[in-house]
């Protein structure tokens, strides 16, 4: 009885801990962004003196280009996870049945491609080389390049849990491979899809450091860089910087909280066996 008791005051508190950690800084960006430029350079966590609101917040979105801005970032995010699901799903597979030596040097550089950092000049020489530097494009490719190694080794790992006789049963009716990967296994592996497209969605959404170094304008404009430019335009008004904030913030954390069951689904399929 007292080990129960202890067990739920430390999830009690564990939980509390947690919506403080969540909502307190939550709390303090947006009541700053209610204030004046005056009033939230103060850095004060009280409710405002004086709301501006449809001030800074119009200011946000005429000045930060915001609808610009969240149409490039759901652009790259869309189409590097469509390339990043199409070729991850057939690695995860190839790696998972094949047990030659060569598989086991391709799962070598898949997992070094979770350690080795991405290096920046070398990339550019490339992007130069094949005249898509500083275009939407070359950002969905290397999104989808440094999300892959992740959705490869979940799909392998989930892999893992659909027998083998499935594939030989589908090449026995005459089914190519293509087709009975297309057909037939792609289709069972639809919760581990779905988790990778949100894990992966919300990273490629929330990047800031691939659309610094890779483009330049304002057209090009991702919903993260707007944090970044804007801040440097308005050094001193933290209303509209916390504004920018808010507005950046809410569509990744409502998505995440609708999916969240699917998330850990997704994460917990390929668990049962190695």
């Amino acid at each position: 009885m007292a080990r129960n008791i202890r067990k739920l005051i430390l999830e009690v508190s564990l939980v509390i801990f947690a919506m403080i950690s969540i909502l307190v800084p939550f709390y303090f960006a947006l009541v700053n962004s209610f204030k004046s430029s005056a009033d939230a350079s103060s850095m004060l966590i009280s409710f405002p003196y004086s709301f501006h609101i449809l001030e800074n917040y119009k200011e946000v979105i005429i000045a930060g280009r915001i609808f610009k801005s969240f149409y490039n970032s759901i652009v790259i995010s869309l189409f590097a996870i469509l390339i990043l699901i199409a070729i991850s799903s057939m690695a995860g597979f190839v790696l998972q049945r094949r047990r030659d030596r060569t598989a086991k040097v391709l799962d070598f550089f898949v997992l070094a491609g979770l350690i080795v950092p991405p290096a920046i000049v070398p990339t550019v020489w490339v992007l130069q080389a094949l005249h898509i530097s500083n275009t939407l494009i070359s950002v969905i490719l290397l999104e989808a390049t440094l999300q892959f190694s992740f959705a490869t080794i979940l799909y392998k790992s989930f892999f893992s849990t659909i027998p083998r006789e499935l594939d030989e049963a589908a090449i026995i009716d005459g089914c190519g491979r293509l087709r009975m990967f297309s057909r037939i296994i792609f289709p069972l592996i639809k919760p581990v899809t779905i988790t990778i497209m949100i894990i992966t969605g919300i990273s490629i959404f929330n990047d800031f450091t691939i659309p610094l170094y890779f483009l330049n304008g304002l057209n090009n404009t991702t919903i993260q860089l707007t944090i970044y430019y804007f801040f440097g335009k308005y050094n001193s008004d933290w209303n509209l910087v916390f504004a920018d904030v808010i507005l950046v913030s809410i569509p990744p954390l409502i998505f995440f909280l609708f999916f969240n069951k699917k998330i850990i689904d997704g994460m917990t399929a390929g668990s049962l066996k190695g």
